[in-house]
């Protein structure tokens, strides 16, 4: 592994923390209001991101284990 050498798993785990913060925040709000159909909406919407992050980790940890970054 090239542990020394600058690599795109550093830039993927960042954009992964960043989704799955937006995903938390926009979750949180939608706790927080009280019409059923903008909580509906906040939470479809986090879940969204929440499943983009995941899909980033994912697509990092196969490049990463087949050696591609």
């Amino acid at each position: 592994m090239k542990l020394t050498e600058g690599s795109l798993i550093d830039e993927c785990a960042a954009i992964a923390i960043f989704i799955f913060m937006s995903s938390s925040i926009i979750s949180f709000i939608a706790m927080k209001r009280g019409d059923l159909r903008e909580v509906k909406r906040l939470e479809n919407i986090a879940d969204i991101i929440f499943l983009t992050g995941l899909f980033v980790l994912f697509a990092a940890s196969i490049l990463l284990v087949f050696n591609l970054i």
